[in-house]
């Protein structure tokens, strides 16, 4: 992904996998780094699904004010 700048994951855990394969598996955070995007941002806790969408619109609110 050449012109891939911001990724941004409202989504439970996307920091970091769960359970004893810590040092195993890479995350979605690190994955979406890997395939070119130059700054991603992920959740590091659970959350319920209305607070992903919460989340999504004061990010973008305060990102683009």
């Amino acid at each position: 992904l050449p012109k891939a700048e911001l990724a941004f994951l409202a989504a439970c855990h996307t920091v970091g996998p769960e359970g004893n394969t810590l040092d195993e598996v890479p995350h979605l955070t690190a994955a979406m780094q890997f395939s070119g995007f130059r700054s991603v941002i992920g959740t590091m806790w659970a959350m319920a699904d209305e607070d992903g969408q919460n989340l999504t619109e004061y990010f973008y609110r305060k990102m683009f004010s």
